[in-house]
């Protein structure tokens, strides 16, 4: 296991590693993840295409992280997404599920060595998310 493999898998302890890769190695990044959605096209030639993914799961909440891996198994993408939901009743006959949270972020590394950050909080399509720069990825 590579040395950031490691360090991931001491930060997120709960989570299921599902691997997206076949047993030669990695498995072609278009065949496993849009990995430009949400990346704006005047930045789509400064970033780090991954080689392939791995996907990990929280067991006990509704949460799951991606990184997207180079050619020496280096994170060069990122993308989280957690929801908080309750089960609601109207007249306590018929139950629904409703998120009260939900965030998503992806990260890109850039070719200078800067991640791009897209942050977007609220339930998906509602509301705008917001681009920042960081030195490191995003845990």
């Amino acid at each position: 296991m590579s040395h950031p493999a490691q360090m991931f898998v001491a930060l997120y302890p709960k989570l299921h590693n599902d691997d997206v890769m076949n047993g030669a190695g990695f498995r072609p990044a278009a065949l496993a993840w849009d990995w430009q959605a949400g990346l704006p096209d005047e930045w789509r030639s400064m970033v780090v295409a991954p080689l392939g993914f791995r996907r990990f799961r929280d067991y006990e909440a509704a949460a799951q992280r991606l990184l997207g891996l180079d050619e020496n198994e280096q994170p060069c993408y990122s993308h989280y997404q957690y929801r908080l939901s309750e089960v609601r009743s109207d007249d306590d006959e018929d139950f629904y599920e409703e998120t009260l949270y939900a965030e998503t972020g992806i990260s890109w590394l850039l070719r200078d060595g800067r991640w791009l950050n897209l942050r977007h909080i609220g339930p998906q399509g509602s509301g705008r998310g917001f681009f920042s720069f960081s030195e490191e990825m995003p845990r």
